[in-house]
């Protein structure tokens, strides 16, 4: 819920710069200004964006480590066990 208001409330405030940017005289003192927060605003969505994929991606790969300990309860085989659990980069098949 939080992040949907959070993002209701930076789309609407992009929306609003960008609205007001257009309709600023090329030569107004204030339009240099107006530029530098639009691209401020457009950089922290960015940052916002990536922690939030980065963060439901460890979310999923704790799940993953939670399906695997209940199936295998860390034992994967006769010689293999799960030691050490970190975020994880990239999974690949074999």
């Amino acid at each position: 819920m939080f992040q949907s208001c959070l993002k209701r409330v930076f789309n609407k405030t992009l929306s609003f710069e960008q609205d007001l940017l257009k309709f600023t005289p090329k030569e107004h003192h204030d339009r240099l200004s107006l530029q530098r927060a639009l691209t401020e605003l457009e950089a922290l969505t960015d940052r916002l964006n990536e922690t939030k994929r980065e963060s439901e991606s460890r979310l999923e790969v704790d799940r993953l480590v939670r399906n695997l300990s209940r199936i295998y309860s860390f034992k994967i085989s006769d010689d293999c066990y799960l030691v050490r659990q970190d975020d994880v980069i990239e999974i690949v098949s074999c």
